[in-house]
């Protein structure tokens, strides 16, 4: 409102003045949509994260069953190969 009386202090036509009020009202409009806007983005519920990474430090245990192998039987670690000879 400020505005409006130190521009009619400097001599400002009605025409501007109204054309002054009018650009507020459609910056006010805009102003508004855009909070409504980030209202509804707000209250959505979170999209899920992309697809889960594997866990690096999980242990799996898979038995070796009656497979050939070399080393002691009770072994803290024992790697398995799988090959295809085709």
């Amino acid at each position: 409102m400020s505005l409006v009386a130190l521009l009619a202090a400097c001599g400002a036509s009605p025409e501007d003045l109204r054309e002054i009020r009018d650009g507020q009202r459609e910056i006010r409009a805009k102003l508004a949509d855009i909070e409504k806007k980030v209202e509804q983005m707000a209250s959505r519920p979170a999209a899920p994260a992309g697809p889960q990474q594997p866990d690096p430090n999980r242990v799996f245990n898979i038995p070796a069953g009656n497979s050939p192998f070399r080393g002691p039987a009770d072994a803290p670690v024992v790697l398995a190969e799988f090959s295809d000879f085709q």
